[in-house]
């Protein structure tokens, strides 16, 4: 059962590259994130994630009203100097399979650019995971629940 859900997983990501559909399980990941981040109130107009060529090219530019940036090496100095050299991004795990389920760990991070010198620094804080299960009649992943929890005093301001 498991080698037969990973096929169908890898075939519906291949298929979902760059959809913004129920077919793309890390574009349903950030949903679900971005509908936290409106739960709490969050005022933050971008969602920082670190590029991660396994899932992040799948994503779109932008989700409800907040832009998609993806963080690499070439650009993070950059994007922390446009937001007083501190950011809040996520990194978002390959899914993970058990059972019949997938799941998709985010990990929040916290970021401070130190200059040149030292560079920077970076905290990890808890995570969510959220949990899906691939429906064969539709052939899409239908959202369980989340699980874990995000520091709140990391998104309000």
């Amino acid at each position: 059962m498991k080698l037969v859900l990973l096929h169908v997983f890898i075939l519906l990501s291949f298929i979902a590259n760059g959809q913004a559909d129920s077919t793309n399980i890390y574009y349903q990941a950030i949903l679900r994130y971005n509908n936290y981040l409106q739960e709490i109130n969050s005022d933050d107009k971008e969602i920082f994630i670190e590029k991660n060529q396994e899932v992040t090219e799948m994503l779109p530019s932008q989700i409800g009203n907040r832009k998609i940036v993806l963080l690499t090496l070439a650009n993070s100095t950059e994007h922390h100097k446009r937001n007083q050299n501190m950011i809040k991004y996520i990194k978002i795990y390959p899914g993970k399979i058990q059972d019949d389920k997938v799941d998709i760990r985010l990990m929040p991070h916290y970021s401070q650019y130190q200059g040149k010198k030292n560079g920077f620094a970076v905290a990890i804080s808890d995570h969510l995971t959220i949990h899906f299960q691939f429906d064969c009649t539709t052939r899409r992943f239908k959202y369980l629940n989340t699980s874990g929890t995000m520091p709140l005093d990391l998104y309000k301001k």
